[in-house]
């Protein structure tokens, strides 16, 4: 029973209206609609980037809506990996920093961080791209670089918002065979799209 209000100067724009809805481990999911229908604000909600202005959501039976910033701050970095739709890449770090960066605030040590974002690379074909700056990288290469990124911490649930938006149709489906793979190795995965055909690759369209 998920509503989110927001406050526009004098006005309140109604983002959810009661939403409920079960996402079980293992499934790959797809979220459809409109431009301005709430997907996105749904999406940030299930993975604790903002919170209900009613109802509860429930992330391996914990309870979270309750929970403390430093709480919801720990979830999110063991359980939930991000790829958002702006990709957010720090302009002035390359590529191999970049995709350190959810690891830097975790106990792991400097060594393993290394290794991890060395493998994650080969795994996303950017090995030879580790020295580069964002701004020396293509959109798709990007893309392949934010998955990469959200993959760092191990999370066993992914939120991608727009994973092929802006992008031409051979990097979609590397993206989209990229997201599969994760699935097939047991990744809970909830997406946003607009993309028909990407959406019809899900177990099931909200």
């Amino acid at each position: 029973n998920v509503s989110k209000d927001y406050r526009l100067g004098k006005q309140t724009v109604k983002a959810l209206r009661g939403i409920n809805l079960a996402i079980e481990r293992g499934e790959l999911v797809a979220i459809t609609g409109a431009s301005g229908s709430g997907k996105s604000t749904l999406l940030q909600i299930i993975g604790c980037l903002d919170q209900p202005t009613s109802g509860s959501v429930v992330i391996e039976s914990k309870e979270t809506t309750n929970l403390r910033d430093s709480q919801l701050s720990q979830l999110r970095q063991n359980t939930i990996g991000f790829v958002f739709q702006s990709f957010y890449l720090q302009p002035f770090l390359q590529l191999s920093d970049n995709i350190a960066v959810p690891a830097m605030f975790t106990a792991k040590k400097k060594n393993l961080i290394d290794a991890k974002v060395t493998w994650l690379l080969q795994k996303v074909g950017l090995e030879e791209y580790a020295n580069r700056l964002p701004k020396e990288l293509s959109g798709g290469q990007i893309q392949r670089a934010a998955i990469a990124r959200a993959l760092i911490n191990n999370p066993r649930i992914i939120l991608a918002d727009e994973p092929t938006g802006n992008l031409d149709s051979r990097s979609s489906h590397v993206i989209m065979e990229e997201l599969a793979n994760l699935h097939k190795k047991g990744n809970t995965i909830v997406m946003v799209t607009h993309n028909e055909h990407d959406a019809q690759r899900a177990h099931r369209i909200i």
